[in-house]
C-alpha cells in the first residue's frame, strides 16, 4: 500500500496540471458566426465626377517691359469652366477623403497700361489644371441630404496664351505663352443629395488659391504677370459608391 501512495500522488498532479493547461486554451470559435465578411466588396470607396463655372480674381498684373515696369489698371478675369473627376474613400457616416484632378478651360484676361501718352490694352487667356487631395467632414443627413465642409491641397499648372497687347486698334505685340506650376489650396463647403442606387448629387462651392500665372519673355516688351489669382467656384458632381 505504501508502494503505491507515491504513484498516486504523481497521477493526481500531472490530471491537475493538465486541467490548469486545458483552462489556458482560448475559446473555440463560435461556429455559428460566418468565415467571410459579409460586407460588400469594395465597400466605402467612390468615384465622382464634377462640372463648375466660377471667376477668377486677381492681386495685381504686372507688366515687366524694356522701359519699366508697369502695372495694370482695369484688370479682370472673364468667367471660366471646368471639369474634373477623382476617387475616394468613405471611412465613417462623418469623414471621407478623395483626389480629384480638374482641368479649368480658358478664360479671357482683360487689362490696360499707359506707355508713352498712349493707353496700351492687354488681353491673353488663362486655363490651369489643378490635382488636390481633399478631406471632407460630413455633417450629419437630414431627409437624404448631408451638409459638409472640407478643404484640399495640390499642385496647379496653369497656362497664360493668346497673350496681345494693342494701341489705338493696332497690334503692339504678341507675347510669348508660358507654362506655369505652383503649389494650390481649396476650401469647400456644399450637401451632397442621396439620389438612390449608389449615387448621390454633389453641389457645392469652392474657393480655389491657384497662385501667380505669367507669360514668356519677348524681346523688347518683356513679359507679364498674374499675381495672386484666386477662383471662386460653383460645382456639381455625382458620387457613385461601390457595395452601398
Amino acid at each position: 500500500m505504501s508502494r503505491l501512495m507515491p504513484i498516486a500522488a504523481a497521477i493526481m498532479v500531472g490530471f491537475a496540471a493538465n486541467t490548469v493547461h486545458a483552462a489556458d486554451l482560448p475559446p473555440l470559435p463560435d461556429l455559428d458566426q460566418p468565415l467571410i465578411s459579409d460586407r460588400p466588396l469594395g465597400a466605402g470607396w467612390y468615384l465622382r465626377g464634377d462640372v463648375g463655372i466660377g471667376s477668377t480674381g486677381l492681386g495685381t498684373a504686372v507688366s515687366n517691359d524694356a522701359p519699366g515696369t508697369h502695372e495694370h489698371t482695369n484688370r479682370r478675369m472673364g468667367t471660366g469652366m471646368s471639369l474634373g473627376a477623382g476617387a475616394g474613400y468613405q471611412f465613417n457616416s462623418w469623414l471621407r477623403a478623395d483626389v480629384t484632378i480638374d482641368h479649368r478651360f480658358d478664360a479671357r484676361y482683360r487689362g490696360q497700361t499707359r506707355f508713352g501718352g498712349a493707353d496700351w490694352h492687354h488681353q491673353g487667356q488663362m486655363s490651369a489644371t489643378t490635382m488636390l487631395a481633399n478631406a471632407y467632414l460630413d455633417l450629419g443627413t437630414w431627409y437624404a441630404f448631408t451638409p459638409y465642409i472640407g478643404a484640399g491641397l495640390g499642385f496647379s499648372a496653369k497656362r497664360l496664351n493668346q497673350y496681345e497687347i494693342t494701341s489705338a486698334g493696332t497690334t503692339v505685340a504678341t507675347l510669348k505663352n508660358q507654362n506655369r506650376n505652383d503649389f494650390a489650396w481649396a476650401l469647400m463647403a456644399g450637401v451632397a443629395i442621396d439620389t438612390g442606387a449608389n449615387t448621390s448629387l454633389d453641389l457645392g462651392y469652392r474657393y480655389l488659391n491657384l497662385r501667380h500665372a505669367n507669360t514668356g519673355i519677348t524681346t523688347g516688351f518683356g513679359g507679364v504677370s498674374l499675381r495672386s489669382l484666386e477662383s471662386h467656384e460653383f460645382r456639381a458632381g455625382l458620387r457613385w459608391h461601390f457595395g452601398d
